[in-house]
């Protein structure tokens, strides 16, 4: 084994510390699986994943190296579910929430992203380039933001917008709401590919109305599954492994397509499946994973910005090891110093929405 596949090794065994798998021989399931603090976890394993592929694919080696640069895309996806699926239930449980939606939503994904926004050009004016806020803007036109990996974050703003849109018309009738979240999703597909954005900016955006439709029929759905789980997941499987072996192809496509986008969302759509069917009996959870899951959106924000300082590490032929490290070790200390910036900029700004 490569030495940096340490690495993943090590932080896959704190994420599976304390792991309950009693269920999986009985006929129980764990009915909390998607609560808040349950979201939280799974959003902080798979910002360690997001982070890990994007490590792997600046190191190009390690015995792991083919699975990261596979699955990164598909940790995002279930971001994205988790956005839809937490959109919906609110929705469901508050038939006022367009009232207040754009106060409540909005500062919790824009505020962090403008202080990153002043970060970055911090740390881009320290390694000698100045950019404008017209900078910021064009670069966000053209596809290619400054700040690193953002794209997901521009990507939840605009779903934000349209879910706002869409409730006015349709909150009496979540269904409608659904399907025009997902209209929206295809047309944002269709101008990603018609801009030839990189293909990561619509390869995982079907997971969102999937995670809208998951809000509105999960009883109906679970109900199902429970009378042949093992079924379900082995179909699930396979349907993933398929969409799999099919994205790989389309995946290596030197520009986006069509087809690029509806295979990859094929397999989007599976890994969420196979992930729920899971996570339907096997509980994950410690300290670690909550401490992760809390600062997950910092550590996905500010990675890059480290990978960036750390490159120039991978021209030792033993460098590797220092770039995973100081990597790891700078993202997780920062989003530690970021978060509670963060937490004091919102609380700020919902006292002045408050009051309007």
């Amino acid at each position: 084994m490569n030495f940096i596949d340490l690495f993943p090794v090590i932080l896959f065994a704190a994420v599976l510390y304390r792991c309950d798998a009693s269920n999986l021989l009985s006929s129980a399931y764990h009915d909390s699986y998607l609560s808040q603090a349950s979201t939280s976890q799974l959003r902080g394993l798979f910002a360690i994943i997001v982070v890990m592929n994007h490590l792997y694919q600046m190191a190009g080696c390690g015995i792991l190296f083919p699975i990261f640069t596979r699955i990164g895309y598909t940790s995002v996806g279930f971001f994205f579910f988790l956005t839809g699926y937490g959109l919906m239930k609110r929705l469901v449980s508050d038939p006022e929430y367009h009232k207040c939606f754009l106060r409540r939503r909005l500062p919790s994904v824009l505020v962090p992203y403008m202080l990153a926004c002043v970060v970055y050009w911090l740390y881009h004016c320290v390694r000698g380039t100045n950019y404008s806020v017209a900078d910021f803007v064009t670069r966000i036109a053209q596809g290619n933001p400054i700040v690193t990996n953002s794209w997901y974050i521009i990507t939840i703003l605009s779903c934000y917008w349209f879910f706002w849109l869409s409730i006015w018309f349709f909150r009496e009738r979540p269904i409608l709401v659904v399907l025009a979240n997902g209209v929206f999703c295809v047309f944002y597909t269709v101008i990603c590919i018609r801009l030839e954005f990189a293909p990561h900016w619509f390869k995982s955006i079907a997971a969102y109305p999937v995670g809208l439709f998951w809000a509105v029929y999960e009883a109906p759905i679970l109900e199902r599954i429970k009378k042949s789980y093992y079924l379900w997941l082995s179909a699930a499987i396979v349907f993933f492994g398929g969409a799999m072996v099919i994205q790989m192809h389309y995946g290596n496509m030197s520009s986006p397509s069509v087809a690029q986008a509806v295979f990859s969302n094929m397999t989007i759509t599976a890994f969420v499946l196979c992930t729920l069917l899971v996570i339907l009996k096997l509980r994950i959870g410690n300290r670690f994973l909550v401490y992760c899951g809390k600062h997950s959106l910092e550590i996905y924000l500010y990675h890059g910005m480290f990978i960036g300082l750390a490159r120039p590490l991978l021209a030792d032929a033993n460098g590797a090891w220092k770039y995973f490290l100081v990597v790891l070790c700078g993202s997780f200390a920062f989003a530690h110093i970021v978060y509670p910036i963060n937490q004091r900029l919102l609380s700020a700004c919902r006292h002045i929405l408050r009051q309007q």
